[in-house]
């Protein structure tokens, strides 16, 4: 396996889970107290949230390792290299 392929994993992982918790705690608040301060910040984690996702340069590096089959055989990389 290659240790690089699985480090990007774990890092893109990682700042998902960031993003997702971020823009659900946001939302909770939001509905909770409704405070101008809690919209803005449900505001802004939902645009980072959307961001992320449509950036079309956040996963090159992925399409590239997924098209050279750089994972090999290794299932635990999803279907890198499968």
């Amino acid at each position: 396996m290659d240790y690089s392929i699985a480090n990007a994993v774990a890092r893109n992982t990682q700042h998902i889970r960031n993003l997702y918790i971020n823009s659900n705690r946001c939302e909770w608040d939001a509905a909770v107290n409704g405070t101008q301060e809690n919209l803005d910040k449900l505001a802004k984690a939902r645009t980072d949230w959307m961001t992320f996702w449509a950036d079309p340069d956040e996963f090159k590096q992925f399409r590239d390792w997924d098209r050279s089959k750089a994972a090999g055989s290794d299932n635990s990389l999803g279907s890198l290299g499968g």
